[in-house]
């Protein structure tokens, strides 16, 4: 067994005082990073509350072009075999109930999206959509991947830099 010596200058430890710090009045010192008149450091905002009552949900398309979130359909209260239509807002899908409607919820819970709305929309065996259910509407928003690209790409921008779309 080797044993290793080391020399050298011992090097005190750092210890912050135990009183808050005062403002600097030095010259072109104008703030402290104190909160003002508490003698502590300012604490950052808590969590955001939630201004709706949607709920969510993510699920891929499957090769019939149906999706499912159980949680999503029993917030929106629809079992199987209710009658549904879909509109399009913009990029995005908005399936309701409709006594008239030319689809429906299957035995399994499962929406089939109408191959025409998949094709309008892009929308391919394998893509997730993001489901938000609006409990108070009973409307179901479906998000196609390119709708949420350019939800994030802002986001993105600003915490990563860069364009991310």
């Amino acid at each position: 067994m080797a044993v290793v010596v080391v020399t050298g200058t011992v090097i005190a430890p750092l210890v912050p005082p135990s009183t808050p710090s005062r403002p600097s009045t030095r010259a072109g010192s104008s703030t402290s990073c104190l909160a003002p008149g508490s003698g502590t450091l300012p604490l950052a905002n808590g969590p955001i509350a939630r201004t709706t009552c949607a709920v969510y949900g993510l699920s891929a398309l499957d090769h019939h072009g149906r999706i499912t979130d159980l949680v999503v359909l029993r917030a929106l209260g629809w079992a199987p075999a209710t009658r549904l239509r879909v509109r399009h807002l913009g990029d995005v899908l908005i399936i309701e109930p409709n006594a008239e409607g030319t689809f429906s919820v299957t035995a399994q819970n499962h929406l089939r999206l109408p191959a025409a709305a998949r094709h309008r929309h892009g929308l391919a065996t394998g893509n997730r959509v993001l489901l938000v259910a609006d409990q108070a509407g009973g409307h179901l928003l479906v998000c196609p991947p390119a709708v949420l690209d350019d939800l994030f790409a802002d986001l993105f921008a600003a915490a990563l830099g860069g364009d991310h779309r």
